[in-house]
């Protein structure tokens, strides 16, 4: 008990310098562009005037060039509209045979009784937090999700997520997906789905993939992704995120 205590300790301690090393990049790298701001915004306000165009309004130029990234940056960092996203609409329609994994989650219990363990939902596949560990989990490297969109959809990009590797507790990505097809369907429960592409998800933490195929260009308001392995854990894979990005048809309104 006291070498697993030990054990459980360093791993602690390692993960809490990634943590902090992670974030001391990014506040570097958050303070590099600040100063670079900083530095074109003097620039163009000591630009003289030329052809009848102020400084003003060069200035005004890079406001809004700067406005513009910050909202796309906003825009779930990819620049596009996510149609999967719970808070915007989406729904896990099911998650058909796919076996939750709960051996190392805790049990739940009644009046002190252990009664059953507590699973993560797939739910946690279409939401917005990332944090380590906060993942759709299922038993093996085989599963699906079945997502009911925010608004049909004519399909053009997916996205898979994964936390960084600097904050894997582990130091890898064992658990992520790595082959995955995603299929359009006709409604929540058809037996059969129109593939849209086949892809391996090796870029960490963010990989966006385009659409192959689509042949009658059709919109779908339920998606299913297929996992069909992950990078070699042999007791479950965890899902992060699964994006839908694409054009709402004339109909709908997405509210995200």
């Amino acid at each position: 008990m006291l070498a697993k205590f030990s054990e459980l300790k360093e791993e602690n301690s390692a993960l809490k310098e990634r943590i902090s090393s992670l974030e001391t990049g990014l506040t570097d790298k958050l303070d590099t562009i600040t100063s670079e701001l900083a530095e074109l915004k003097k620039q163009v306000e000591e630009e003289p005037e030329t052809d009848g165009n102020t400084s003003g309004t060069n200035l005004q130029e890079v406001q809004d060039l700067i406005s513009k990234s910050l909202k796309l940056y906003a825009a779930d960092e990819v620049g596009m509209p996510d149609f999967a996203l719970e808070s915007s609409g989406a729904v896990v329609f099911t998650i058909g045979e796919t076996e939750p994994y709960t051996r190392d989650t805790p049990w739940m219990g009644v009046f002190g009784i252990s009664i059953w363990r507590s699973c993560k939902t797939p739910r946690l596949a279409i939401q917005k937090d990332n944090s380590p560990g906060n993942c759709w989990s299922f038993t093996g490297d085989k599963g699906s999700l079945t997502i009911q969109l925010s608004a049909q959809v004519f399909p053009e990009h997916f996205t898979v997520d994964h936390i960084p590797l600097e904050l894997a507790p582990n130091g890898n990505a064992s658990s992520a997906p790595y082959y995955f097809r995603v299929l359009g369907l006709d409604y929540g429960n058809a037996p059969k789905g129109h593939v849209l592409g086949n892809y391996e998800f090796t870029e960490f933490p963010i990989q966006t993939f385009a659409v192959q195929q689509n042949p009658y260009e059709k919109y779908f308001r339920f998606v299913k992704v297929e996992i069909l392995s992950n990078h070699g854990n042999k007791d479950y894979t965890c899902l992060y995120r699964f994006r839908v990005h694409g054009r709402p048809h004339d109909t709908d309104t997405y509210n995200g």
